[in-house]
């Protein structure tokens, strides 16, 4: 098995804030500019920025693969299923999930209600294909339980102007659904099977058949997980550095091919199947380029998530004030540097935003820890609760 301490993720971490960045470059295009049909005679460079910035929704499938990749790699640990293991890992994903999505929809919360005040976007309907409803038909109470509970799949829908939360409900239902899965099922431990199992991966399976979209994504993200048991173990040998390449290069041809939709119903998932070969090469553990700044902007990549449309809109409904965006833009060189503009201030923001949130998320994992551990130590054997 690979030694843990020889492990660099530097490469993942590039993998992660690209895709973030991805996302947030997609949804800032599609409210900015006109889409590429609507626009005659598009230049060569501006067709590049519309190439590069269509990415958002193969980011995301990415993001479910190194989502299992290191979530799912916490269960495949030795002893990973045990009792206090498993407390530790929904602790650790509560608090990372938390610790951004609640400050994260009081954002969204305060900037949608003060810039609907000024701003004719925020009630506009078909703006764009990333805002096509009006914020009256979001803004709800219901939203925001739904958005707060991570059950936007089940009841209402994304709170507000932050519809990039839908991917979070999945991956946080993923997280409590995946250990029901391996728990007693002799795969990733020795266990007898038993009634308790079969029971829980019925449960797993009705939700799977039932919650519309979840089939592919846990799919995918178990690929991820395949991906970090394969690196644990070997299977793909050492690998070098050409070998890993072309693996790359063949994972961003599949990119490309699922930008365009040109595979086909399971464009997603051999997407996913291409991000996991290539995260299973034993090679990319031992990439190290530019390690700090790739750490550094994979550090708050789940704020940008969580945080940029909302921002984008502001800044959008900001624009309306002064009279400029009252529709979206055709393409030139002004409206670029306006859109570069509105970008670095959503990154900008969210990097202060993490600064409060997600960099705080090992602290708050330990004191959350401790106490636990101390209602536990008072709940133990030969105490009662009061």
């Amino acid at each position: 098995m690979t030694s843990t301490t020889t492990r660099s993720y530097t490469a993942y971490n590039f993998l992660r804030w690209v895709m973030a960045g991805l996302v947030a470059a997609n949804h800032g295009r599609d409210m900015l500019f006109l889409n590429s049909t609507e626009v005659p005679n598009l230049s060569l460079p501006w067709r590049a920025i519309y190439f590069l910035t269509g990415f958002g929704h193969t980011a995301v499938v990415v993001f479910f693969v190194l989502s299992g990749f290191f979530v799912g790699g916490k269960l495949l640990e030795p002893g990973g299923l045990e009792p206090e293991r498993l407390r530790q890992y929904y602790l650790d994903r509560f608090c990372r999930i938390y610790i951004v999505l609640v400050p994260a929809l009081l954002l969204t919360a305060m900037l949608d209600n003060v810039g609907a005040t000024f701003a004719p976007i925020y009630e506009t309907t078909g703006w764009s294909s990333s805002w096509a409803m009006p914020l009256s038909h979001s803004n709800t109470v219901i939203n925001f339980l739904a958005s707060l509970t991570n059950l936007t799949m089940v009841f209402g829908g994304t709170f507000g102007s932050d519809g990039p939360l839908w991917s979070l409900a999945y991956e946080w239902l993923i997280y409590l659904l995946a250990p029901l899965l391996f728990l007693g099922s002799g795969i990733l431990a020795p266990r007898n099977l038993s009634p308790a199992f079969f029971a829980r991966v019925a449960v797993v399976l009705a939700l799977i058949v039932f919650v519309p979209g979840l089939a592919g994504l846990f799919g995918i993200w178990l690929l991820g997980m395949v991906a970090r048991w394969s690196q644990d173990r070997g299977i793909l040998g050492k690998g070098n550095l050409a070998w890993t390449a072309a693996v790359a290069g063949l994972f961003l041809g599949v990119m490309v091919l699922d930008r365009f939709n040109r595979i086909g119903l399971w464009g997603d998932e051999v997407l996913g199947l291409s991000c996991a070969v290539l995260c299973a090469l034993p090679a990319l553990q031992r990439i190290n380029f530019a390690k700090r700044v790739n750490d550094e902007l994979a550090g708050f990549s789940y704020s940008l998530y969580v945080t940029h449309f909302p921002i984008i809109l502001f800044c959008l409904g900001l624009l309306q004030s002064q009279g400029k965006m009252l529709t979206r833009l055709q393409p030139s060189l002004s409206a670029g540097l306006l859109y570069a503009g509105v970008l670095a201030v959503a990154v900008g923001t969210a990097y202060l935003f993490s600064l409060v949130t997600e960099a705080n998320t090992n602290r708050v994992r330990r004191i959350i820890r401790s106490r636990v551990a101390l209602l536990m130590g008072t709940l133990g054997p030969g105490r009662q609760a009061s």
